[in-house]
């Protein structure tokens, strides 16, 4: 799966369940777009890292049940990225209250999301002896998800009076909701480390660094 704007437009619009004066649904806004695209562009373009990566190793195996779970992004997710989209798509918007958004809203995202990669999901090669240690090769990972995050808890620090926090929190839910099946989480070879011990058992100081979101 991967991030694509229209369809967390679309997200945004069902949430918000605006009518025209006809009572029909309003078709996706380019405001819309231009939000989901602040969102999209500043999580691909941000980096996550886990001080933790586990596995069962074996010489000269594959590594067995490998796993990462809390993984955090680091640096946190700019505010600039997410302000630079906004402002972009809304010139005649207050240039002030857009910083506000971007920053609250990167801060919670950057405090809240915990990057998890179930077992089996980080490989790589095991270069140890039965009497030697070695480096993990090719640690990789992939499928990886963004849990942690929530409509709710975003709303309630995001939204300033005199918002409507029953729709902030609406939309925010789906943005989440759209994040959690959608976001691929994913480390490509060797950004995956970790040292192999002597004759197997766990792997030694696992630590994941770049991962990116698709």
């Amino acid at each position: 799966m991967s991030l694509i704007k229209k369809d967390l437009a679309e997200a945004i619009n069902e949430a918000i369940a605006a009518t025209d004066a006809n009572g029909e649904p309003i078709k996706v806004t380019p405001e819309m777009e231009t939000y989901a695209e602040a969102i999209i562009t500043t999580l691909t373009t941000s980096t996550f890292s886990h001080l933790l990566v586990e596995g069962v190793t074996a010489p000269g195996a594959p590594l067995q049940n490998g796993a990462a779970n809390g993984g955090l992004f680091l640096p946190p997710l700019p505010p600039a990225t997410w302000l630079g989209v906004l402002t972009a798509g809304f010139p005649t918007a207050d240039p002030a209250s857009l910083s506000i958004e971007a920053t609250c809203s990167t801060t919670y995202l950057s405090g809240a999301s915990l990057v998890n990669f179930e077992a089996g999901k980080i490989v790589g090669q095991c270069t140890s002896a039965p009497l030697a240690p070695g480096p993990l090769a090719a640690g990789a990972g992939s499928d990886g998800k963004i849990d942690g995050i929530d409509g709710d808890s975003w709303a309630s620090v995001c939204v300033p009076p005199p918002g409507d926090p029953a729709l902030a929190s609406k939309i925010y839910k789906a943005i989440v909701k759209y994040i959690k099946a959608n976001a691929e989480a994913a480390y490509l070879p060797q950004t995956i480390n970790g040292v192999c011990p002597p004759g197997g058992g766990p792997l030694a100081a696992g630590l994941g660094v770049g991962g990116t979101v698709i």
